[in-house]
């Protein structure tokens, strides 16, 4: 199996939409607020990535939800 390209490329220095892998979602958004302050923000992620972070969220909301639950005073 051949080795992956790198999965950052800098925005500033090549065309994004060229350099996507196959297979992955990439997006980007930029905010301004005023003439000084803004973020700006770059993500690029694969189906697996996407499982991962599903998972990760899953488990968070299941231990909120049984910590809450052991909170509460005995009925």
């Amino acid at each position: 199996m051949k080795p992956m390209p790198p999965a950052i490329v800098p925005a500033k220095l090549a065309d994004t939409k060229s350099q996507v892998r196959p297979g992955s979602s990439h997006a980007w958004v930029e905010i301004r607020a005023g003439g000084s302050a803004g973020l700006s923000a770059e993500v690029e992620v694969t189906p697996l990535g996407l499982v991962a972070v599903g998972a990760l969220v899953s488990a968070i909301l299941l231990s909120t939800g049984a910590l809450i639950r052991l909170a509460r005073p005995p009925r």
